[in-house]
């Protein structure tokens, strides 16, 4: 009967034990199904999938860029669904992307979302691992979507881009229409030409993105249909990239000028005549210095005819020609870099010779069946150059937007002096309870001196904390794509909270925002894009002091941005349509200068030419300001950049906004401050008949030409660098200078040059044209820094058809070639050169149906 009993009993605990066990394993699964976010896991109707292969072609997935990643979701319940897709790679769980999304009833959808790609190493190879979770949300409980394989994460593998220069082919997108072979043929030959892979990205698929971020991996973009020409979202995207330093190349003999047009705005100033096929193809080099009627190229014969557009354009340079219409045209776009080709693309290459294809087998990567013909050498080196950062990632932004926000912690100086006054009064407290004999009271009196200056620094620290409102503060620069309605954006926002707060970065009108801190393992941070093209960031600590963000927008405005201005005697007089702006610190810049602008109050301005600036002034104040002061750095570090004189090769007017919003949103009950700086490019318009004008230096380009009698040109002006040459002996340059077209006709009535010049050049002589001849029209002996020439000899001063004005200037003496510490004594210390050249020209503009 024990036995018995004794047996029950053990078979009871037994079950209770097996009981206990199976229920902690339950326990375990449902952990697991809940462990990401604490989150639910259920069977679901929906089905997802992630593409690993991107719309953007092949190599799309470049580190440290911004790309997208594409996924399908299917819906087979009969009620929409609310999800949340992100996505992470392995070895960043902590920073996502993703994207909120409906899926209607009985749907399928195909999506994407911007990622930024970390950096990774090198030896990490050329494969990714990311990771995706979908979250159903729709019945107010999230739900996490198991994968076919019923796993909780949907995991690839994702294939990277290791390389820089990245070269894009927009052909192909019609099911009936191939990829041309040609096309891609040429433009792999010019990457193995200039030293890269043969791998190119074809982008066949038919809806372009509307979001410039999505073509951030890719260096240059090759269009070779017309499929953008009714895509107002991709023309616009296109348009936004090549003006913030992307590389365009269009073939025009595949693409209509109709994308021209739509493309560049009013830009675009040419029209096609007619289109032709040729059997018979020679490239001539445009003219040039050395060859001004150019350079005859080869003849070649094709069995199966080149197809070629005729086209009329001004605004480009033409650096090749066939039957003297242009075959090869470059020009600038914002930042960017514009290649016109109107001949097709098998006229431009030639077969790989045989040792050369063997060769190139040796090194993976670098085979092509073709090699550019050397017309095509120099284009390739054109347009297929490394893409440059933003101008704006040039300027310390950063430092600027910082300086709006006027919190500030308690000064060394006030610590000390309070700490002391602390230790004198302590000391006097000790000494008075001395002299009373009463010592023993010094513990709490110091005790009590403690408190009183603790609780003192406690209230400086507050009050320095908490006396300065929470604060939005951005500095930004500003780019109003001429001809068009779009403005770009990039700038620095600094965000200053009293305390932590659980507001959201968003962005409800698109665009890029990138806090400074994204390594934190903390917490969680996810971009999550929505159906409507806003984003924002979740899970971002919203930390009590400042926090920095880069961020980057580009948006349609409502009313075109313009500046428009003509000239009159006293320079120039024009209106600015566009956001409201500030009525101070306005420039209107060149490369050449920059003149002072001042506003009225319905926006019409004046730019005197007395207002020009001299080297390093930007301001025209008395008294600089913290605000000014901001300014003047700003102007200092963009016109130090060579690309940003580049931008201004023509006129644009420098305006700064006050109350510009970035568009991004941070919270409520923040303080918004800040600069933007907006450059507009300025549309010159002729003139009445018979107006006198003052053109001033700032619209005067000048570059070399030939000396009169036709020898090739040896000067010390570098038109390349735009720079002069330092000289050690006597020396002669003869310049083009090239009044704005926008005005012509115009006839010239007098003119003054100065010029700046340091070391012993000993004689200064300034030449012109007679009768095809060189003439002397003015000299002086031993020049001291900037000296003036005024001339009025109306036939030196002839203004051809094209706007050109020609001019010699000579250097040096050598009849003091022996003299010390003058021209012609070759050393360093006698070396001079010119560091600075103006041209002002009165002129009166004329009837433009007959030349005077």
């Amino acid at each position: 009967m024990i036995v018995i009993r004794f047996l029950a009993h053990s078979i009871r605990l037994l079950t209770a034990l097996l009981f206990l066990v199976a229920a902690q394993q339950a326990h375990a699964v449902d952990g697991i199904n809940s462990a990401e976010d604490g989150q639910i896991a259920a069977e679901s109707s929906v089905r997802f999938s992630i593409e690993t292969n991107s719309r953007l072609g092949n190599f799309a997935f470049v580190p440290d860029r911004w790309g997208e990643f594409q996924f399908r979701v299917e819906n087979r319940s009969g009620a929409a669904r609310k999800l949340l897709c992100t996505t992470y790679f392995a070895d960043h769980p902590t920073l996502q992307y993703g994207r909120q999304l409906t899926v209607p009833a009985r749907s399928r959808l195909q999506l994407s979302h911007p990622v930024r790609l970390p950096l990774f190493e090198t030896s990490t190879g050329t494969t990714a691992n990311i990771h995706t979770l979908v979250i159903d949300e729709s019945e107010g409980k999230e739900v996490l979507i198991k994968n076919d394989s019923g796993q909780l994460r949907h995991d690839r593998s994702l294939v990277l881009t290791n390389t820089d220069r990245n070269t894009g082919i927009i052909a192909g997108w019609r099911h009936t229409s191939h990829i041309p072979q040609d096309v891609v043929d040429l433009v792999v030959a010019n990457r193995v030409n200039q030293g890269l892979n043969n791998r190119v990205t074809v982008i066949g698929d038919q809806f372009l993105p509307a979001n410039e971020t999505s073509y951030d991996y890719l260096d240059h973009i090759v269009i070779a249909d017309d499929r953008v020409a009714d895509d107002v979202a991709a023309l616009a995207m296109l348009r936004r990239w090549v003006h913030s330093g992307g590389n365009l190349w269009i073939m025009l003999d595949r693409v209509d000028a109709e994308v021209l047009e739509r493309l560049l705005g009013d830009q675009f100033a040419g029209r096609v005549v007619g289109r032709v096929r040729k059997t018979s193809v020679r490239i001539d080099k445009g003219p040039n210095l050395a060859s001004p009627k150019g350079e005859p190229g080869n003849t070649v014969e094709y069995d199966e005819p080149v197809e070629m557009v005729q086209l009329l354009i001004s605004g480009m340079r033409i650096v090749n020609t066939v039957d003297g219409w242009p075959a090869a045209l470059t020009g600038s776009f914002g930042e960017g870099r514009v290649l016109l080709t109107t001949l097709g693309a098998r006229a431009w290459v030639n077969p790989t010779p045989e040792a050369k294809r063997l060769e190139m087998e040796k090194t993976p990567g670098s085979e092509s069946a073709f090699l550019p013909n050397s017309r095509m050498e120099d284009l390739a080196a054109y347009v297929l150059a490394r893409r440059e950062p933003e101008i704006a990632k040039t300027v310390s932004l950063e430092s600027q937007a910082v300086k709006h926000v006027s919190y500030k912690v308690p000064t060394w100086g006030l610590i000390v002096a309070t700490m002391s006054t602390f230790l004198v009064l302590l000391l006097v407290a000790a000494v008075g309870l001395q002299r009373l004999d009463r010592l023993e009271h010094f513990g709490w009196c110091g005790s009590l001196l403690a408190v009183v200056f603790g609780f003192i620094l406690t209230g400086i620290g507050v009050s320095n904390r908490y006396g300065v409102p929470g604060t939005v503060a951005g500095s930004h620069l500003l780019r109003a794509i001429g001809g068009t309605d779009d403005l770009r954006a990039e700038g620095v926002t600094a965000v200053y909270r009293t305390d932590e707060g659980v507001s959201l970065a968003q962005m409800p009108q698109g665009g890029k925002l990138w806090p400074e801190k994204t390594d934190s393992t903390a917490s969680t941070r996810r971009l999550i894009a929505s159906d409507l093209g806003s984003s924002r960031w979740d899970g971002l600590p919203q930390e009590a002091g400042l926090s920095l963000y880069t961020d980057a927008l580009s948006q349609t405005h409502v009313e075109r941005v313009e500046a428009i201005a003509t000239l009159d005697s006293a320079g120039l007089v024009g209106i600015y349509r566009g956001p409201e702006a500030s009525r101070q610190d306005a420039l209107l810049a060149t490369r050449n200068g920059r003149i002072g602008v001042k506003f009225s109050s319905d926006g019409e301005f004046v730019a005197k030419s007395e207002d020009t600036f001299g080297e390093g002034q930007f301001l025209d104040a008395t008294y600089v300001g913290d605000q000014q002061d901001r300014r003047l750095k700003i102007f200092q570090e963009l016109f130090a950049n060579a690309r940003w004189k580049n931008y201004l090769d023509h006129p644009h007017l420098l305006v700064w906004l006050d109350k510009w919003d970035s568009g991004f949103n941070f919270g409520d009950g923040l303080t918004r401050q800040g600069d933007a700086l907006l450059a507009i490019r300025l549309n010159l318009t002729r003139p009445p008949k018979g107006t006198e004008v003052l053109i001033p230096s700032m619209l005067v380009n000048f570059s070399t030409r030939r000396p009169p009698d036709g020898t090739l040109p040896a000067g010390f002006w570098d038109d390349l660098r735009k720079e002069w040459q330092e000289r050690s002996s006597p020396s002669t340059t003869w310049l083009r200078f090239q009044l704005p077209r926008e005005l012509l006709p115009l006839s010239a009535k007098k003119a003054r040059l100065e010029v700046r010049v340091t070391g012993p050049i000993g004689r200064l002589e300034i030449l012109g044209i007679r009768d095809n001849a060189s003439v002397s029209l003015a000299s002086v002996v031993d020049p001291a820094n900037t000296v003036g020439f005024d001339l009025d000899d109306s036939d030196v001063l002839a203004i051809s058809q094209d706007g050109d004005l020609s001019l010699g200037i000579s250097g040096g003496d050598t009849s003091r070639s022996q003299t010390p510490n003058l021209t012609g004594a070759i050393s360093a210390a006698n070396t001079w050169r010119i560091e600075s050249l103006d041209l002002h020209v009165w002129a009166t503009a004329t009837d433009s149906t007959k030349e005077d």
